[in-house]
């Protein structure tokens, strides 16, 4: 889900990953990433939106399990107002391979009053990789 910022706005936002270790629990919400792995969301424009991550990570207020939270900001005066601004969030495992890749958009609009939506609405699900036996 697309997420909307007014000029000059500041938002706090949270990951949510799954992993299925295939043992027939389904995907489950974790609370960390697996050893070894490494989470970057990144702007397409940094001078319309900028990308903060929290260190450590805060806890998403409704309790859902989050492995990372990020503060994302509005530029007062943004390169590109009322454009849809691509944000790519990357989990990459200590060999430097992708575990997994998402993206999403933020748009500034001029006008707005409050943030709308949410970046990455859904988890990311990460491969578990070989299945147990």
């Amino acid at each position: 889900m697309a997420l909307i910022l007014p000029l000059g706005f500041e938002d706090e936002q949270f990951i949510q990953v799954t992993i299925d270790n295939h043992d027939g629990k389904g995907a489950v919400q974790q609370t960390q990433l697996p050893a070894g792995q490494t989470l970057t969301v990144t702007s397409a424009d940094p001078a319309t939106v900028t990308i903060t991550a929290d260190t450590p990570a805060v806890a998403d207020p409704d309790g859902s399990p989050s492995v990372a939270s990020f503060t994302v900001k509005s530029a007062a005066a943004p390169a590109q107002s009322n454009v849809p601004i691509t944000v790519t969030l990357l989990i990459t495992n200590a060999d430097g391979s992708t575990a997994a890749t998402a993206t999403d958009t933020i748009t500034v609009k001029v006008g707005a009053t409050e943030a709308v939506g949410d970046l990455f609405g859904v988890a990311i699900p990460i491969p578990a990789g070989a299945r147990k036996k």
